[in-house]
């Protein structure tokens, strides 16, 4: 199915569209989607793996190494052999399993969309804070009643759920709108303690702030990594 689209695309980038008045557009495409859709495309690793990130050589043991500094080290050149050539011995960089669907785009034109990068780490956050209370033996029906109260202040509809025959509890499935309204106003002093509170406030204020940072034309990128390791 991506067959014929790759074609097209091909044909747009190497031979440009032309419009009525004869003018040739060149055409110099890129890649926006979520994290695992594009991972698809790219034929590359699941993001839990040893070398999950599709531009460098970084690995899971330098998650957290806030001194390393990563920068584009592949290129859609080097995965061409190796996918593409049968008589070539060049091997994939490492986390490259299948051949790349859309070769004609450079490999630092695939972006993430920002949108899924916030959802997916609420997401991580959220979870934390919750294993947190659990942790703690403070999961109770207090702490969600709060829980409810806080995004009722808000203005976020919420709640929490017992699943059936289970000691689970689910709770309701924010959109991104509502998602970025917690991230920025939510108090986690209402079920933690003051010292606590104030520091996963901070991170998740920090985070909101390289959320909107991260939309912003304005963003300077060096500024901007700096930011992500304080």
């Amino acid at each position: 199915m991506i067959t014929p689209i790759a074609h097209e695309l091909n044909d747009l980038v190497l031979n440009g569209l032309k419009d009525l008045n004869g003018t040739v557009w060149k055409i110099n495409p890129y890649f926006s989607s979520d994290w695992k859709f594009m991972a698809i495309v790219l034929g590359f690793n699941a993001p839990n793996s040893k070398y999950f990130c599709p531009w460098c050589l970084c690995t899971k043991e330098d998650i957290g190494n806030r001194q390393k500094v990563c920068i584009i080290e592949k290129n859609m050149h080097q995965l061409k052999p190796a996918f593409f050539n049968n008589n070539s011995t060049v091997k994939p960089p490492p986390g490259h399993t299948k051949p790349p669907l859309l070769q004609i785009i450079p490999l630092d034109h695939y972006v993430p969309d920002e949108l899924h990068i916030m959802l997916r780490i609420w997401d991580r956050l959220w979870d934390l804070a919750i294993q947190e209370l659990k942790m703690k033996n403070q999961f109770n029906e207090l702490t969600r009643t709060k829980i409810i109260a806080e995004m009722n202040r808000i203005k976020i509809s919420f709640g929490f759920w017992q699943e059936q025959g289970t000691q689970n509890w689910s709770y309701t499935s924010l959109m991104g709108g509502d998602k970025e309204i917690v991230l920025k106003n939510f108090n986690f002093g209402v079920v933690f303690n003051e010292e606590r509170a104030f520091l996963i406030n901070r991170l998740w204020r920090d985070f909101y702030q390289l959320y909107i940072n991260m939309k912003s034309n304005e963003t300077n990128p060096s500024q901007f990594a700096n930011q992500t390791k304080e």
